[in-house]
This record gives structure tokens, sequence and C-alpha cells, in this order.
């Protein structure tokens, strides 16, 4: 998958989470029998156990492997709840924000930035993305919202799992013990891109569970990306500020959104 190196940093926000089923490392969750829950309950569970923040804050180590690509970095993160996303490297040399309207980010080591919409992210990707649907990734929720109405529901070895079209081929599937999503998978029913999203753990911060560590395998027809994603240092509904300036004399970017 021929990602450039100088979308990394925003890109990577894309990809996330991972589950293993077999020698996965476990969950620190809290574990209460619901097993046995109608399609009804456990959507209303699930609605009940959405985390509730005003404002996040961390660090995220991601890695991201692709034919041209083989690096990891680590960030400092905030977030602002359907607000923003705020990301920054080390001392300042790239920084990123993400909006219900906006991507922008800069690198100080070329001198140069981007400002535009979901859409250049989007193709890359190979799926329709927004705001939500990120913030999505980074606290452990589906990326679409599911319909109970207009999916199908089975409960089968420790799992609930979920079926529908939303609007991919969606395959989720959730822990009976603790309610956390650990797996979806989203095909798209006109070519043959496939993102599959794992989570591996979550942690609780302030009796809520977030994500811990995560990876996602993105796949279309120009290759396949890999991403590993580490959540540390959380903290919940700080005042936090999210400076974004675009500093004099950077050359503007513009990128192939085909």
């Amino acid at each position: 998958m021929r990602i450039k190196q100088f979308i990394f940093l925003p890109l990577a926000l894309f990809f996330l989470s991972l589950l293993s089923s077999c020698g996965a490392k476990k969950d620190v969750v809290k574990y209460v029998d619901n097993s046995s829950l109608s399609k009804q309950q456990f959507f209303k569970r699930l609605k009940k156990d959405e985390v509730k923040f005003e404002t996040l804050q961390g660090k995220i180590r991601i890695e991201l492997k692709t034919d041209d690509i083989d690096q990891g970095h680590t960030f400092t993160f905030r977030m602002r709840k359907d607000e923003i996303i705020w990301i920054t490297a080390p001392l300042g040399l790239a920084r990123a924000i993400i909006t219900p309207k906006e991507v922008a980010f800069y690198d100080k080591i070329n001198n140069q930035y981007y400002k535009g919409d979901f859409k250049i992210l989007s193709n890359y990707l190979g799926k329709d993305l927004n705001f939500h649907n990120v913030q999505n990734l980074l606290i452990g929720k589906s990326l679409y919202e599911q319909n109970n109405k207009e999916v199908s529901f089975v409960e089968s070895n420790g799992k609930y799992t979920l079926k529908g079209i939303t609007p991919f081929k969606n395959l989720l599937s959730y822990s009976s013990s603790s309610l956390k999503l650990h797996n979806e998978s989203l095909e798209s029913v006109t070519d043959n891109s496939v993102l599959n999203i794992h989570y591996n753990s979550y942690q609780n911060i302030e009796g809520q569970d977030f994500p811990k560590e995560l990876t996602v395998l993105a796949k279309n027809e120009d290759g396949i990306a890999n991403i590993k994603v580490d959540l540390s240092s959380l903290s919940l509904n700080n005042e936090l500020r999210f400076p974004f300036t675009i500093p004099d004399g950077f050359k503007e970017l513009i990128l192939n959104e085909n």
C-alpha cells in the first residue's frame, strides 16, 4: 500500500485495534454476567456502558508497515469529544488536528503543510471516514452506528457477534463478559478493499475502560498496511489547549486525491 511518508502522522489515526483469539493479553476490565442477553438488552447495555468524558489526553505509540514504510513514533494526543483530535510529535516537529470539518498537519523537518478534508485520507485508506469514525477507533467503539433492527445477532463461545451492512459488509465481535469490542471487519460491497480492526487489551481509567493495545490490517488494490498502536498515560477531563498554527513560509502540499 503506497502511503507517502509525509502523511504518516494523521493517517495513522485511521488504523487501530487487535484481538488474537489465542494467547491474547487479558483485558483489564470489569467482568459481569452478560450472557444470554436479548438483542434489545445488548444494545441497551452497550449504550449504557459507552465511555463518558469531555476531554482525553495521553501518549500514543504508532507503528506502521507498508510496502514502502516501516517506522514507529510516539506522539502526544489530546481530544475534546465530538470536536477535535490533536496530535503532536516530540519537540513539535510535526503536528496535526482533525475536526468534523477539517484535516490539517504540518511538518517542520520539510517545511510543508496540508489543509483539507477527509477525502484524501479516505482515499488512502479505501473507506469513507469522518471525524466520528476516527474518534470511535480511539475509544473502542464500532466505526459506524449499528441499527439493532438491521443486524443479525448471535451469542456463541463467549462472544456476541453482529453482522450487517453499514454501508459495508460489517462483522463485529464483543466479549460477552465485558461487552467490549474485540473485532470489527469492514468489507467493501463494490471492490476488494478490507479493513480488519482488532482490540487486544483495554485499560481502566477512572472507572471506565479505554483501549490499550490495538492493531489494524487495511487492504486494497494497492497493497496492505499494518498498524500497531499503544495508548498510555491516559487522563480524563482536564483543561486542555489545542494550539495549531502553520508556520510562515511553509509550502502547501497538494495531494493527489485519485
